[in-house]
């Protein structure tokens, strides 16, 4: 009967075994040094990558599969954000875009959270580039852009369904918002405060010269169609939005313009148009009068000794 092998015996077959396996990585490791110079020379040459990018949903090659490389694939950057027409698909970007008069061309610089469509972010050509980069080690990304749309909960069966958001309006103007109202300084100052203005005091606003850009409102047959509008504060003796621009969210109904801000920007709104005092007003002497009604009366002096009184018995 053949004897098994002896502790040395299989020890000695282990570290072979162990030797062989070193050899074979340190060959892999030189052939895949000499492809990666081959792929560089290429690029030199043409310009191009001498490698392919494996897209997020090709599945990883086994290890024992012809032609793997020991390379993980490239995936996106981050997994969080989606473009928007990837979410509501190309004809629900044509009516936001047909709505808001925004060009086409503008379609990849919107982008939604993957788990939820409610809001939609404008990012920047930066940022659009570095949601499109590739990496092995994706990142998680918190926030992006800023937010200029949102899905509403009711809307007017004439209006888009995506309502702008205050945090964002400005940028969506800077992109090329054509519905839009430029309204003049004390205009939008009672919008404001009163929240909501008739329609016929904008038409007659827009007859004075008092509001410009009325035609933005105009869909069809219809001259100013119900949703969501920009209100910009118009410069004071021209045609253009004030510099730096300043605009609130409001909604057309079909007899008002309502604003559609919350108390807290209305009120920041409110403070940029009115402005701070003058600094010769701040500085100027005070009045006899305002000296006066800070100093306490004499019937308040008299009754202070007593509050004091009282209160020291009470005690």
């Amino acid at each position: 009967a053949e004897l098994p092998p002896s502790a040395r015996a299989r020890r000695e077959a282990r570290a072979e075994g162990m030797r062989q396996e070193r050899a074979a990585a340190a060959q892999e490791q030189a052939k895949q040094a000499e492809t990666n110079a081959t792929g560089d020379a290429a690029e030199q040459d043409t310009g191009e990558p001498g490698h392919d990018i494996e897209g997020e949903e090709q599945p990883e090659q086994d290890k024992g599969a012809p032609g793997y490389s020991g390379r993980q694939p490239l995936k996106r950057i981050t997994k969080e954000y989606i473009m928007l027409h990837e979410s509501i698909g190309d004809n629900g970007w044509r009516e936001i875009a047909d709505f808001y008069g925004f060009d086409t061309g503008l379609r990849d610089r919107f982008f939604v959270r993957r788990d939820s469509d409610r809001c939609v972010f404008l990012v920047s050509p930066a940022v659009l580039s570095l949601l499109q980069a590739q990496t092995r080690l994706p990142t998680r990304m918190v926030i992006c852009g800023v937010t200029v749309f949102q899905r509403s909960q009711s809307y007017h069966t004439d209006a888009c369904p995506w309502e702008l958001v205050q945090e964002g309006v400005v940028a969506a103007c800077s992109m090329g918002l054509r519905r839009r109202l430029l309204v003049r300084r004390s205009l939008l100052h009672r919008l404001l405060i009163e929240k909501e203005l008739s329609l016929s005091e904008i038409r007659a606003a827009a007859t004075s010269g008092d509001v410009v850009g009325l035609e933005s409102l105009r869909r069809g047959d219809t001259v100013c169609c119900p949703g969501s509008v920009a209100v910009m504060l118009l410069e004071d003796g021209g045609s253009g939005p004030s510099t730096p621009p300043m605009a609130a969210v409001a909604n057309v109904s079909d007899d008002a313009l309502e604003l559609a801000v919350k108390n807290t920007d209305a009120a920041m709104l409110l403070e940029d148009i009115v402005g701070q005092p003058p600094v010769d007003e701040i500085l100027a002497p005070r009045s006899r009068g305002d000296i006066g009604a800070d100093e306490p009366s004499e019937g308040q002096k008299e009754k202070e000794p007593a509050v004091a009184e009282s209160t020291g018995n009470g005690v």
